[in-house]
C-alpha cells in the first residue's frame, strides 16, 4: 500500500467560536488579518459601533441576528420545543469592493473543506442568509453529518479568495457560532486545496 502523501497549500487557517449572549455586542473576523501571518483576525465590536455596520472595515466577516420568536403551533400558544433558543435567521455579512460569499450546496459524498476546490470568479453577493428552519436542521444533525450539520460558503475579499464552514449549538440557551476559515494568501489565487493523498 502507497505512503499517504498530504500537501498543504499556501491557505491561512483560521477558527473562531463567536457567542451572541450580549447581541448586538458583537466579534467579527477581518479576513485581511487571517491571511496575514501573527496576526488573528478578530475584531470586537461593542455597543452602538455593534449596531452600525458602516463602521466595519472592507473585508470583515460578521454575523447579524434576528430573534423574532418561533411561530406558536395551537390556539394555546404552545411552541415546538426544537424551536426554542433557534434564531428566526442569521445573515452571514461580507461588505466592501470585490467581496462577497457565494453558498456551497452541500452533498452527500463531497466534503468542501477537504477537496480540492477552485473558487468562482464572481457570483458573490454581501450577504448569505439562513432560516429557522434550515438552523433547527442544523441543531438537530449529528456532528459527523456534513450535509446536515454543517453550511459551508466560498467567500472573496478584495483580491484574495478563501473558503469556509460555520456551524452552530446553544450553551445555556444562548448561540455560540462556530467558522472555519481557510484564506489563500496568495493575490488573485483561487486554488483551495486544502489537501490531497497520493
Amino acid at each position: 500500500m502507497p505512503a499517504v502523501r498530504v500537501v498543504e497549500a499556501p491557505l491561512a487557517k483560521f477558527q473562531a467560536r463567536i457567542s451572541y449572549e450580549n447581541y448586538p455586542n458583537a466579534e467579527a473576523i477581518s479576513l485581511p488579518n487571517v491571511a496575514t501571518e501573527g496576526r488573528t483576525g478578530e475584531v470586537k465590536y461593542a455597543g452602538k459601533d455593534a449596531e452600525d455596520p458602516t463602521l466595519f472595515p472592507p473585508g470583515t466577516l460578521y454575523l447579524t441576528l434576528d430573534k423574532a420568536p418561533p411561530t406558536v403551533m395551537d390556539a394555546k400558544g404552545n411552541i415546538d420545543p426544537a424551536d426554542l433558543d433557534v434564531p428566526n435567521k442569521i445573515t452571514l455579512h461580507l461588505p466592501g469592493p470585490q467581496s462577497g460569499l457565494i453558498r456551497i450546496a452541500p452533498a452527500i459524498g463531497y466534503h468542501p473543506m477537504m477537496l480540492t476546490d477552485l473558487a468562482p470568479v464572481q457570483g458573490y453577493a454581501p450577504t448569505l442568509s439562513f432560516d429557522r428552519a434550515r438552523l433547527k436542521a442544523m441543531r438537530l444533525a449529528g456532528s459527523d453529518d456534513i450535509v446536515g450539520g454543517y453550511e459551508y460558503f466560498f467567500f472573496r475579499t478584495g483580491n484574495r479568495y478563501g473558503k469556509g464552514v460555520l456551524t452552530w449549538a446553544n450553551k445555556a440557551g444562548k448561540p455560540i457560532f462556530t467558522y472555519q476559515l481557510y484564506v489563500q494568501k496568495r493575490l488573485e489565487d483561487r486554488n483551495l486545496t486544502v489537501r490531497t493523498g497520493g
